[in-house]
């Protein structure tokens, strides 16, 4: 389902959406275990495990919507979405104070890509994505990990206006900081 997002500052090509396939799982598994994101995503997971956690999410077995990430054509990382609701530990993530709030989580797998503003421009687009995806959506929340924040490459802004009565909100950061690789 790709959804293009133009730069606002001008810097090269849309970033697009693609759902996740099981011919892309190898490719994920080398993001996962790069170092830059092992630093923030902390599961060590063999091929093998990365199939059986991906699987059931490109099967839509499961709650977890994922896409690749796209810039200009190339896979750059990977995005995923969720109604909190939806998970099992829901009460515990929506226990946030926003209702109807769905979630999204991605990295950035090519180092290269790192630290070019492509992460804010990726989760405002997703973000319409997702709204569409779940019209009884009303926020998005995207948590950043606390040493991100202040961070003039971080991923978010405040608040993001995305349309009537849709809000993309920032509303903390996780409290915990990257792994030591």
């Amino acid at each position: 389902m790709p959804n293009a997002a133009t730069s606002r500052s001008g810097s090269p090509g849309p970033v697009e959406f693609t759902a996740l396939g099981h011919a892309d799982l190898p490719l994920l598994h080398r993001w996962l275990s790069a170092p830059h994101v092992r630093t923030w995503w902390r599961d060590t997971l063999s091929l093998e495990e990365v199939q059986r956690k991906y699987g059931p999410r490109i099967d839509g077995t499961g709650p977890i919507h994922c896409f690749v990430i796209e810039v200009e054509g190339d896979p750059i990382g990977m995005i995923q979405g969720y109604r909190h609701a939806d998970l099992p530990d829901g009460d515990r993530v929506g226990g946030i104070g926003v209702p109807a709030a769905a979630g999204i989580d991605y990295l950035i797998g090519d180092a290269a890509r790192c630290g070019r503003g492509i992460g804010s421009r990726v989760i405002p687009a997703f973000s319409a994505l997702l709204f569409r995806l779940h019209p009884d959506v009303s926020a998005i929340v995207a948590t950043v990990p606390g040493a991100l924040v202040g961070n003039d490459r971080g991923p978010v802004s405040d608040v993001f206006d995305t349309g009537p009565d849709q809000r993309l909100f920032r509303v903390g950061t996780t409290g915990f900081e990257p792994a030591t690789p």
